[in-house]
């Protein structure tokens, strides 16, 4: 078995594809699958994909349905490990050695992502992602905390647990997949290292249904907050006062618009913080 299936799905980034792939197959680690699968393009990008003869390339075609070729790359993977990559960006040269040597030292490590740089219409490095498992999980009640183009996923582990992407948060589907992953007992980490140059462009998914994105995305936030409070230890008597008192009555005051977004998301997370501290939140 390899170490990695590198996981490419591909629509319609016959501009962007070539670079892509190329810096696939320029990694300083090599022995690894390349699993590409063309979700219903309509431009010319399953013709470049047939232009390699690489032998670690496997091509699948599919009809377009981006969370079903999202599935159907989760059950091809023959790989100990998915390393998730997209079409429009640009895979760095060692990124697959990273990874290789983090995950082989951290054997209870389920997913792991890193840092990215940003090109294009914006230009910039982004280093503040959280690094540890806790602070990961935290993160959570803000947004995603793994960029899904950098991440690395034990295959056995989303076998186990039977887990897949979900229809119903299409513009978010990663967030909510690393929440399940989360509530199943899966290990996160980011390695501080630039494992992905991400492409920004007016015709990436986050630009065009950024409104979509967003409301996926509180969705997958409450449910994140959920967990958390379904974690409480309700035989201290914090635990219960949170549950049964303060909770109820923040939830109340949000529901009503009395709180803004973020004072409301901040308080929660100050909690979960402290709870876990005092050992309270075990997870």
């Amino acid at each position: 078995m390899k170490a990695f299936t590198v996981f490419m799905p591909v629509h319609n980034t016959d501009a962007y594809l070539n670079e892509a792939i190329e810096s696939v197959l320029k990694q300083d680690y090599e022995d690894f699958d390349f699993l590409i699968i063309d979700d219903g393009s309509t431009d010319k990008s399953k013709e470049i994909i047939m232009s390699y003869s690489d032998p670690r390339i496997k091509f699948i075609s599919a009809p377009h349905d981006y969370i079903a070729t999202l599935n159907m790359g989760l059950e091809v993977a023959s790989g100990e490990y998915i390393a998730h990559f997209d079409s429009d960006d640009i895979m760095p040269s060692n990124r697959l050695s990273i990874q290789l040597d983090f995950i082989r030292s951290h054997p209870d490590v389920d997913v792991c992502g890193g840092y990215i740089e940003m090109f294009g219409n914006i230009n910039e490095i982004i280093t503040w992602y959280p690094l540890t498992h806790r602070e990961i999980t935290n993160f959570f009640l803000w947004g995603s905390p793994v960029v899904h183009g950098t991440s690395c996923i034990r295959k056995e582990f989303i076998v186990r647990n039977n887990l897949r992407y979900s229809d119903d948060y299409i513009y978010c589907e990663d967030y909510k997949l690393w929440v399940d992953i989360a509530k199943a007992g899966g290990k996160f980490a980011n390695i501080p290292e630039t494992l992905l140059q991400y492409r920004c462009h007016r015709a990436q998914v986050s630009t065009q249904h950024h409104s979509e994105q967003k409301n996926g995305s509180l969705i997958v936030r409450q449910e994140a907050i959920e967990w958390f409070v379904s974690n409480i230890e309700k035989n201290t008597s914090l635990g219960m006062e949170v549950v049964e008192k303060f909770l109820p009555s923040w939830n109340f005051l949000n529901m009503h618009n009395m709180l803004t977004p973020e004072t409301y998301v901040r308080t929660i997370y100050e909690i979960v913080d402290k709870l876990r501290d005092r050992k309270i939140i075990n997870v």
